[in-house]
């Protein structure tokens, strides 16, 4: 296969070499802040609970999971991703044995899970990678493992709900690409620039992601934070 029918293949992933995710970094300057903003949301919703159980979609190379396991030191969490060499990462990243990685897919893992059994739900920069349908099963199963009162937040590519605004930080976004020119990473600046665009088919716009949250039988839905494509949103259980 083509490296661009792997990139189709599989949307939860950047690039060929699985150390390149952590380079998206190096374009978005509010990496940092959006990374800190998942943790302290996350860190004040299970406040209350004194070891809260909290499972990550999609742990990437364990760079949120990180801040989390910071900002939460009391917590179990369990890191899920269906790539097996990420993983690898994250577990190099995040050596902890309050950390277990789960290499399947979050969807599967969520629905085989007791019901209302977790304090807490994240995820960053995963779902805006899946297709409609396969949404809609994601959050079935969070509506499942959540505990009622429980916390769900998400930091990930939102698109604003005015396509014109939209349009505006989707250009800004494939523009900052333009730093990789003339560094190791020179490739990734096509590659990311064709993954950014290939989302617009299945563009997760914050009404439709509000729209799942209701389904999921959570309320309190509020965004906290906005840069550009990047939003995180944080939404509780109904109980």
């Amino acid at each position: 296969k083509t490296e661009r029918e792997e990139m189709k293949n599989d949307r939860c992933y950047y690039g060929t070499d699985p150390s390149e995710y952590d380079a998206f970094g190096l374009v978005t300057p509010h990496h940092e802040v959006f990374q800190e903003c998942i943790a302290s949301l996350l860190c004040t919703g299970v406040e209350a609970v004194s070891q809260p159980r909290i499972l990550e979609i999609g742990c990437g190379t364990g760079i949120t999971t990180k801040k989390v396991r910071e900002a939460v030191p009391g917590a179990s969490i369990v890191a899920v991703d269906k790539d097996s060499a990420i993983l690898k990462i994250a577990k190099r990243r995040v050596c902890d044995t309050h950390v277990t990685y789960v290499c399947q897919d979050a969807s599967t893992y969520l629905h085989a899970m007791k019901a209302q059994s977790l304090d807490a739900i994240y995820s960053a920069y995963c779902i805006h990678n899946l297709q409609p349908q396969e949404r809609l099963t994601l959050f079935a199963g969070i509506r499942h493992a959540l505990k009622l009162g429980g916390v769900y937040v998400n930091g990930d590519k939102i698109a604003q709900n005015d396509i014109l605004f939209h349009w505006k930080d989707l250009r800004e976004g494939i523009d900052r690409f333009q730093a990789f020119a003339g560094t190791k990473f020179a490739h990734l600046q096509s590659m990311w620039t064709q993954h950014y665009l290939d989302d617009e088919a299945i563009r997760l716009t914050e009404a439709e992601h509000t729209m799942l949250l209701y389904a999921a039988d959570c309320n309190s839905v509020r965004r906290h934070y906005r840069w550009g494509l990047d939003a995180v949103v944080r939404a509780i259980r109904k109980s």
